[in-house]
């Protein structure tokens, strides 16, 4: 199953996946109108052409800064 999946899958596919960053809370932000994505994501997501994963984006920790 798994290998007919990445048989599918082209090169730029492929080649996404291995776009790990993470983003966490430099992804969205809180606005009066609700959650919305950052410009630095969307602009991420444009150099690349696609995105892997998102994942980090619920963090407390040193990185984010968040609490």
């Amino acid at each position: 199953m798994l290998n007919e999946l990445i048989r599918q899958m082209t090169l730029k596919e492929k080649v996404g996946q291995l776009n790990q960053r993470l983003y966490g809370w430099q992804s969205y932000e809180k606005t009066a109108e609700g959650i919305q994505l950052t410009d630095y994501f969307k602009d991420e997501v444009k150099r690349w052409d696609s995105l892997g994963v998102i994942y980090g984006v619920f963090r407390s920790d040193p990185w984010s800064e968040k609490i």
